[in-house]
């Protein structure tokens, strides 16, 4: 906590993206699963017009409200990248021998659940709800390589 006071830092700021995140993935599962055909048009704003016909082709090649083993892989591997990345950034990940810390073991052990848990998560759930967590996972790799590069800019000016 110490650590945290001193340079300023909220450990709990990582939950207000997952809040926001969360009525997203919920609209995204009722709509790819039920789809609008129960929905009552005089609920919706004025200027909203309540579709005829949902075209559910993403691209062209994965049907969004169906399962795809496609996208459900590949999710659960761009969250391994992202975790691998992370403990790059510790500097420790490849050290043999190294007496680690609880975080960092904890860290390891989630490099490995989380891809799991996507697994076992998205496997029943519509593709749609897979394509965003793998866009977030992906767009959240991009970001801890780029984060990498700087501080070993930084280490090494």
């Amino acid at each position: 906590m110490a650590v945290y006071k001193e340079h300023r830092v909220n450990p709990f700021s990582g939950f207000l993206f997952i809040i926001v995140q969360l009525p997203i993935l919920i609209a995204l599962y009722g709509v790819f699963l039920r789809g609008l055909k129960n929905v009552d048009a005089s609920l919706l704003y004025s200027f909203v017009h309540l579709p005829a016909s949902i075209n559910y082709r993403f691209i062209g090649l994965f049907d969004l409200s169906s399962h795809s083993v496609v996208l459900v892989v590949l999710a659960a591997v761009f969250q391994y990248l992202q975790s691998y990345f992370l403990l790059r950034a510790s500097g420790r990940n490849n050290v043999k021998g190294a007496q680690l810390s609880m975080a960092e073991r904890m860290g390891r052990q989630m490099m490995y659940m989380g891809p799991l848990l996507s697994l076992i998560i998205l496997w029943p759930l519509p593709s749609a709800v897979a394509l965003y967590w793998l866009t977030t996972s992906a767009f959240s790799t991009i970001q801890q390589v780029v984060i990498n590069k700087r501080i070993k800019t930084t280490k090494n000016p």
